[in-house]
């Protein structure tokens, strides 16, 4: 399934962020975006938290807390989802400033795909061998598919220090991390992803299990931006 989406040349993606469900609402989504699966580069905003995360902790908060929550998420509606974007080129990031410069390069375009970039599971995706079909698929929030699949990876199929990046807490109240993380992908006729999540860290020392998502659609989309000239740049050299 992975083979068959990288073979699409191109697609639009949305990222969602979900406590406890791998289903994602529209109130889940944190960004969107558009990908060159060929150049493996992708434009997209990021908004870090989803407007459903900032809602719940809101209403948890005490009322002298409960403020400061409105305020994050209206910074952050303001700052981070309409005006920051993201520009990723293989293991390569870049984020731009509220000044209209991109900031320093993070990574290398030859590295592995950062956690943050959406196709990062892709990698540990690949190597899974055991899949296990649902019975049922849940409808996409853009496009459709006619199957789901659950399947579970472990450290070993993640390289570098990309575990410990995105691992929950196991809760056993030893304080380590779990010792895998299920996966849901959610695929088309044609064998291609179309929502991908997975559970990983809600924050540092957490067991509460975050599930992190992107759905593709638009499949074959002309790529209508160009990279900024040092990601170019990078990519010939």
């Amino acid at each position: 399934m992975v083979d068959e989406t990288l073979s699409a040349a191109s697609a639009q993606l949305s990222v969602f962020a979900r406590i406890g469900n791998p289903v994602p609402e529209p109130i889940d989504r944190r960004g969107e975006g558009l990908v060159d699966f060929d150049q493996d580069r992708i434009w997209m905003h990021d908004r870090l938290f989803s407007r459903r995360m900032v809602n719940d902790r809101a209403k948890d908060s005490s009322k002298l807390t409960r403020p400061v929550y409105r305020l994050l998420y209206g910074l952050a509606d303001r700052i981070v989802g309409s005006g920051q974007e993201l520009y990723f080129e293989g293991g390569a990031q870049w984020l731009l400033g509220k000044d209209g410069e991109w900031g320093e390069q993070s990574g290398e375009v030859s590295d592995l795909r950062p956690t943050r970039n959406p196709l990062f599971i892709f990698g540990p995706l690949a190597s899974v061998d055991d899949m296990s079909r649902l019975p049922e698929h849940d409808v996409l929030i853009r496009g459709s598919a006619t199957s789901c699949y659950q399947s579970v990876l472990y450290p070993g199929q993640f390289q570098g220090s990309a575990w410990s990046e995105i691992a929950p807490y196991a809760d056993d109240g030893l304080g380590g991390l779990s010792a895998s993380i299920q996966v849901l992908t959610w695929i088309d006729d044609q064998g291609r992803v179309r929502r991908v999540s997975y559970e990983v860290s809600y924050q540092e020392q957490s067991t509460t299990v975050l599930w992190s998502g992107t759905e593709f659609w638009d499949f074959g989309v002309q790529i209508d931006r160009r990279p900024p000239p040092f990601g170019s740049q990078l990519a010939v050299g």
